[in-house]
């Protein structure tokens, strides 16, 4: 079912991303998990729940692979893609890797809830830091040249 779950919501990032653009998607799709990890931490802890809510987080998960493969290949434009593609999932792959160590300490430490309240503030937090840095890049290559002749 997971897997079922994870491919629906690819689907349907590519589906946003195709018709409203790229960042949209990827962003969006990150705000989206973090809002099911804030759902499952205000859910009531029941076997049911836990299922519904694991469910929900597959297909969030999707999303955010669906819309980061998009915007990679949007990214990696029309020359050498294969290559560009490569470097910049294998790059992707690391966000995963400390965020599964990360979800492990807070665990550890703060227990389910704080684990959970964790993982959707950085997820918030992280995704307003790069909508700031892709607004002062866009600000920065719109800003006029001076020439020094």
């Amino acid at each position: 079912m997971n897997g079922l779950a994870a491919a629906f919501g690819s689907l349907v990032s590519g589906w946003i991303a195709d018709r409203h653009g790229r960042y949209i998607a990827f962003f969006g799709s990150g705000l989206i998990q973090a809002g099911v990890a804030i759902l499952l931490l205000k859910a009531p802890r029941s076997p049911f729940m836990f299922g519904l809510g694991i469910l929900l987080y597959a297909t969030s998960q999707g999303g955010n692979y669906g819309a980061f493969s998009a915007l990679v290949f949007h990214v990696a434009g029309s020359r050498a893609v294969a290559t560009k593609y490569a470097i910049l999932t294998s790059l992707g792959y690391v966000p995963i890797s400390y965020m599964t160590t990360f979800d492990g300490f807070a665990h550890d430490r703060w227990g389910t809830a704080g684990m959970l309240l964790s993982e959707a503030s950085l997820g918030v937090a992280f995704t307003a830091l790069a909508l700031f840095a892709l607004w002062r890049v866009r600000r920065i290559n719109r800003a006029p040249r001076l020439s020094h002749s």
